[in-house]
């Protein structure tokens, strides 16, 4: 039921993917951008896994993301602890005639991927691992898409590296601008970092061309009304053009996502979308942080857990899921006996407060919605999305910028605290520095910080900087043993080096090169032999002919003389004849 011809390139990209990933022996490794269509290649996938009587399982680092595979088929769906507890206790079965399928792999860390390929290598069942290391990251040491990307062969691992999520072809340009292509190795890193700030920038400069970014004025209260005020003004809009997919918001820290919630439900409160009758509870979020959060029919509040509402059908009351961990969901109304919650389908019933408490605290496990963490927007589409940076952008890296800037389907609102960018810009510079700070420099740094990949190091790393410090030593042991020989020779070791050094130059040279300057020392010494036999040949010819010359001279000389003695004689002769 896939068409893979309305995208030609991208559709054969994906069936080649599919066939990659279902040919694939325990480990399928596959690296797909932000709105490529992972889910939807999956469906085949699970088809086929579920007819040949696999068990297929999904998992992702939330409960979210992990019940998003739900789409794919997948009906069973974990988050990763109580995935990595269940199968630990023996709740969870996997064996050969299972199927994993992990997620959102980049914000898994190495130690519970690590657990996973030690279970698989245990229970003989496939695993499939999907994601982008250029997305939002582990939050644990380590980075387990590049473990899987030093050990696993190119060949193994298909990509997917278009986007199908935004409508347009400059909406997906820019958002591809934010992604890292990855290390080049004809690049040093500096040259890399470099690369990656100009193609953030150059993204920027489309999207002030587009005006889907502004600089925000203003203190940090006002900087958030502002952007609250934006996304309220674009909701509208949408649910006036009867959009499905509405619009979301994503901020860096949870500070800003609780501090933009809040400006939102004030001014839905005012317009009286929210009852005015509210209730406070004392709540905590998934950190352990506590506040005060007010309750009134209309608001949207965020899950901290899994959980389930009461219902009333015809078989008698029943218990089903409502949402998971970072789920959005609406008050209903309230009672002493729990709180009346709404999901985004339409499914609502009463979730006693008990179900809510934390079970240390006793605080209800609910936050404010509205808004949410870059992390936990990963794997949301919506048709609009705010990439919102109320307290400036030095909280934000390249990955989080992707996630942020491609989960729109048709628009992305970029909206920046303009005096945390410049704060961040002057006590940047040297002090002294009185030059204007311009909105260039904004921009600027702006990119500097949403086009910056840091490399977060591996435990190999350490390995490797060990051996090559072992490796060091060892050499340095061996030029020692070389240096004493050479001077029990009575030579000196550094003449010896300095020789080298200066006959590198001659030995660098490549082999073909040398075979080329070979060729033509040996044309160019034909060349010189052949003339030098022609000039010998002249000047042996040259010297006959002087020879010759010379010979002929003398016997001129030799017959001169004779006739000049014949004259003599004759002389001699008529003169006795007269005397007589």
């Amino acid at each position: 039921g896939l068409d893979f011809t309305r995208e030609p390139a991208h559709g054969a990209a994906q069936l080649a993917a599919i066939n990659a990933l279902g040919q694939a022996g325990g480990l399928g490794f596959l690296i797909g951008v932000a709105g490529s269509g992972k889910t939807t290649l999956l469906k085949p996938l699970v088809d086929a896994w579920q007819e040949d009587g696999c068990t297929v399982i999904g998992a992702a680092i939330a409960w979210r993301q992990a019940d998003a595979l739900k789409d794919a088929g997948i009906s069973q769906t974990y988050a990763m602890t109580p995935l990595l507890d269940g199968l630990a206790q023996g709740k969870i079965v996997l064996d050969r005639q299972s199927v994993l399928v992990l997620d959102e792999v980049s914000q898994v860390s190495p130690r519970q991927l690590l657990e996973i390929l030690q279970l698989q290598q245990e229970k003989g069942f496939a695993l499939r691992v999907v994601g982008d290391r250029e997305q939002a990251q582990a939050i644990e040491a380590g980075d387990a898409v590049e473990l899987l990307l030093r050990v696993m062969p190119k060949e193994a691992r298909p990509e997917l590296l278009s986007t199908i999520r935004q409508k347009s072809a400059r909406g997906r340009q820019i958002a591809s601008m934010f992604r890292s292509p990855g290390r080049d190795l004809s690049q040093t890193e500096d040259e890399q970092k470099k690369a990656d700030i100009a193609r953030a920038r150059e993204a920027i400069d489309m999207k002030r061309k587009d005006g889907t970014i502004r600089l925000v004025g203003g203190d940090h209260d006002q900087v958030v009304e502002q952007i609250a005020d934006l996304y309220l003004r674009r909701r509208d809009m949408l649910t006036q053009a009867g959009s499905e997919r509405g619009i979301t918001m994503s901020a860096p820290t949870n500070e800003d996502v609780m501090d933009l919630s809040r400006a939102v439900r004030d001014r839905l409160r005012k317009r009286g979308e929210i009852g005015q009758a509210e209730i406070v509870k004392a709540a905590i979020d998934q950190r352990g942080v506590t506040y005060e959060l007010p309750l009134a029919v209309g608001d949207r509040v965020r899950l901290f857990a899994k959980t389930s509402v009461r219902m009333e059908t015809a078989h008698g009351r029943r218990w089903r899921d409502l949402g998971s961990n970072g789920d959005f969901t609406t008050v209903k109304g309230w009672s002493d006996e729990g709180l009346v919650l709404q999901n985004a389908k339409g499914r609502e019933g009463l979730v006693p407060w008990t179900r809510l408490a934390d079970p240390k605290t006793g605080r209800v496990r609910l936050g404010f919605g509205h808004a949410m963490t870059v992390d936990a927007a990963q794997g949301v589409t919506s048709d609009e999305h705010i990439n919102a940076m109320p307290r400036g952008s030095s909280a934000m890296t390249g990955f989080t910028s992707y996630v942020a800037e491609s989960r729109h389907v048709h628009r992305c609102w970029t909206a920046v605290s303009e005096g945390s960018l410049r704060e961040a810009e002057t006590f940047s510079r040297a002090l002294g520095d009185i030059r204007p700070v311009t909105v260039n420099d904004l921009y600027d740094r702006l990119a500097s910080d949403m086009g910056r990949h840091p490399y977060k190091s591996l435990a190999v790393d350490l390995a490797k900087a060990r051996l090559a410090h072992e490796e060091a030593n060892t050499r340095w042991i061996r030029q020692n043993h070389v240096n004493e020989r050479t001077r029990q020779k009575g030579q000196s070791p550094g003449g010896q080096v300095r020789r080298q050094v200066e006959e590198s130059p001659i030995r660098d040279v490549p082999r073909a090169q040398w075979d080329d300057v070979s060729r033509k020392l040996r044309k160019a010494g034909y060349a010189a032999q052949d003339a030098l036999n022609a000039a010998r040949r002249v000047e042996d010819l040259q010297e006959r002919r002087r020879t010759q010359q010379a010979e002929d001279r003398l016997q001129q000389a030799r017959a001169a003389a004779q006739n000049e003695e014949r004259e003599r004689d004759r002389t001699r002769v008529r003169g006795a004849g007269r005397g007589m």
